[in-house]
C-alpha cells in the first residue's frame, strides 16, 4: 500500500507523544513524514514581544 496517509494521535504527556511518534514513523514502512501539533487551546495573539520584556527592556 502506497500514498499520503493522515494520522491523529492523542497522546497523556509528551513523552508518550514522542513514542507514539517513533513508533509510526519506524524507519521500515514511512519514507518521509511530517508533524505538526495542533493544541487545544490557541495561544493568544500577544501585542508586546516576549524578548524584550525577559531583558527587562521597555519600549
Amino acid at each position: 500500500m502506497s500514498g499520503n496517509r493522515l494520522v491523529r494521535v492523542v497522546a497523556r504527556t509528551h513523552a508518550d507523544l514522542q513514542r507514539v511518534i517513533n513508533e509510526i514513523v519506524d524507519g521500515r514502512h514511512v519514507l518521509r513524514s511530517s508533524t505538526s501539533i495542533a493544541l487545544k487551546t490557541p495561544t493568544p495573539l500577544r501585542q508586546v514581544q516576549l524578548l524584550p520584556v525577559v531583558r527587562g527592556e521597555r519600549r
